[in-house]
């Protein structure tokens, strides 16, 4: 089985601890965070004012805090 790798182009905050992702071949999905906020790591994206402060980087394409990246606003 063979897994390709994509890029978020897009992403909307759809329900708390939510985000419906587009990818860079068209295709979307809800992914629901909620269940692996837990631990060391991750605890703190609990936070929902946290959470929503998600943008995507626009050279790594990945998702990170606002504070953390440039200051483009997701699309």
């Amino acid at each position: 089985m063979s897994h390709g790798i994509y890029r978020v182009t897009a992403f909307e905050i759809s329900a708390p601890y939510a985000l419906r992702v587009q990818f860079d071949d068209g295709t979307r999905q809800t992914i629901n965070f909620e269940p692996v906020l837990a631990g060391e790591l991750y605890q703190a994206l609990r936070d929902l004012d946290l959470f929503n402060q998600v943008q995507v980087d626009p050279e790594t394409h990945r998702a990170e805090e606002r504070d953390s990246c440039s200051s483009q606003s997701p699309t």
